[in-house]
């Protein structure tokens, strides 16, 4: 089990109340966020924002569900120390309520129980990480974002931590790259399904703005799906 992430005291864990789901839509960036992603406001933000803007389409799991939750809880102990009398006990059992809610509020779930989809090696470092890959597979991810990367893929021949045309992303880069998609579609007055056109082909932002590598091979991966995708099947 990975060790829970330290947070400075104070830090807010459930973030504002949000708008329901936009319908699950081909053409989308589909991402599954890893559990030591959530104790983190800058990382989540932009997530959840560009989820609501229908840029993006977020996934959890059962596994990443629980993780997350159990992660969330010894940080909210942590903060406020000493015995758990029946108010605070009570508190925290509203906290994690409202968390689940607003999460439930923006995150699709994909099943990752056993039999495990292929991995890229079949001796893995942590198997507690297969569950995170079947989500991925299951989800038809684009990409899944994690601070635990030396866990993920090994780099392909350009550098870049992709399997089965999955990338593996750091949440710092995943955040700054959520800014240049913002202007890769057009979300203003368009619907979810036009939005899955790019408005911007990628050499027009390569010859006007400086793109770094990582986000360059997203934005990449991004407009090669919205053409080729097909439609999900109706469920």
């Amino acid at each position: 089990m990975r060790r829970a992430p330290v947070v400075p005291r104070g830090t807010p864990l459930i973030p504002d109340a949000t708008e329901p789901l936009h319908p699950i839509q081909s053409g989308i960036p589909r991402i599954v966020v890893d559990a030591n992603v959530f104790a983190h406001n800058e990382w989540m933000s932009p997530l959840l924002a560009a989820a609501e803007a229908g840029q993006i389409i977020l996934f959890w799991s059962p596994t990443i569900i629980a993780e997350a939750s159990r992660v969330l809880l010894w940080i909210w102990l942590h903060q406020r120390g000493g015995s758990m009398t029946e108010s605070l006990k009570r508190e925290s059992f509203d906290i994690a309520r409202r968390w689940l809610q607003r999460m439930s509020s923006v995150f699709y779930v994909v099943e990752d129980r056993p039999p495990h989809e292929p991995l890229w090696t079949d001796t893995p470092r942590d198997e507690d990480d297969r569950p995170i890959w079947n989500a991925a597979v299951r989800a038809g991810a684009l990409v899944v974002v994690t601070d635990n990367l030396k866990d993920g893929p090994p780099d392909d021949d350009d550098g870049f931590q992709v399997w089965n045309d999955v990338m593996y992303m750091h949440p710092a880069e995943m955040a700054e790259t959520l800014d240049r998609l913002g202007q890769f579609f057009e979300t203003s007055q368009q619907s979810a399904a036009e939005r899955a056109e790019p408005t911007r082909s990628i050499d027009d932002m390569v010859h006007s703005e400086a793109l770094s590598p990582t986000i360059l091979h997203f934005l990449r991966m991004v407009e090669w799906r919205a053409r080729t995708e097909l439609p999900p099947d109706e469920t």
